[in-house]
């Protein structure tokens, strides 16, 4: 599943879109205990900002202007602080995520939420 870091933080003016992606993280382990005695894994992967076709208009907006404040309340000076790591994300990084997850490598995994996130839920 590709859920977000929003199903295991708090933030603000996004309640409902942080319950739907919290429930489906529980989906996810439920389903994860469902299908286990038929050798099945489910995992979730959870991405902060990522660079997308959806938001690539706004976050370009957003790195040309950087002292302007952009809903919901940031400039992207903090957009990119919300990283440790110092970037956006890319597609790419959530894909090898679910190459790994689909791999033999993770046979011992499920029921997990793989935070792909440049550090943002270990702040």
């Amino acid at each position: 599943m590709i859920s977000s870091v929003s199903a295991h933080i708090g933030q603000t003016k996004q309640g409902c879109y942080n319950a739907a992606k919290a429930a489906q993280e529980l989906l996810m382990k439920c389903m994860a205990l469902d299908f286990a005695p038929d050798g099945i894994r489910v995992n979730s992967i959870c991405p902060a900002w990522v660079l997308t076709e959806m938001n690539r208009d706004q976050l370009a907006e957003m790195a040309a202007n950087p002292d302007k404040v952009f809903p919901p309340g940031f400039k992207y000076p903090d957009v990119l602080r919300l990283h440790p790591l110092g970037r956006i994300g890319t597609p790419e990084d959530c894909a090898w995520a679910a190459v790994y997850l689909a791999s033999d490598e993770s046979a011992w995994v499920t029921g997990s939420s793989l935070m792909v996130d440049g550090g943002f839920t270990c702040q």
